[in-house]
């Protein structure tokens, strides 16, 4: 649980109050916690990590195919580091 406290200060208006306190919950990471849970990303259907694995295996076919007929020189040009 959070606490962020702003007390009125002598002749602070209703929203300089407000603004004060939101710059408050945003430095202690209140707002980007629930930002996070509200757009929490969901995991992929069983359909389309099945498409994604079929194209997979299609372009590494791909891939050998024209490495084998020697239009690829470079076998590794595709890993990064």
């Amino acid at each position: 649980m959070y606490s962020v406290v702003v007390k009125k200060k002598e002749k602070e208006s209703s929203p300089a109050l407000f603004r004060n306190f939101s710059k408050k919950m945003q430095m202690a990471g209140v707002v980007q916690k629930f930002k996070k849970e509200i757009y929490a990303t969901r995991s992929q259907s069983k359909n389309i990590v099945k498409k994604q694995k079929i194209r997979k295996l299609i372009k590494e076919q791909e891939f050998k195919k024209l490495f084998r007929l020697g239009k690829i020189q470079n076998k590794n040009f595709r890993k990064k580091g």
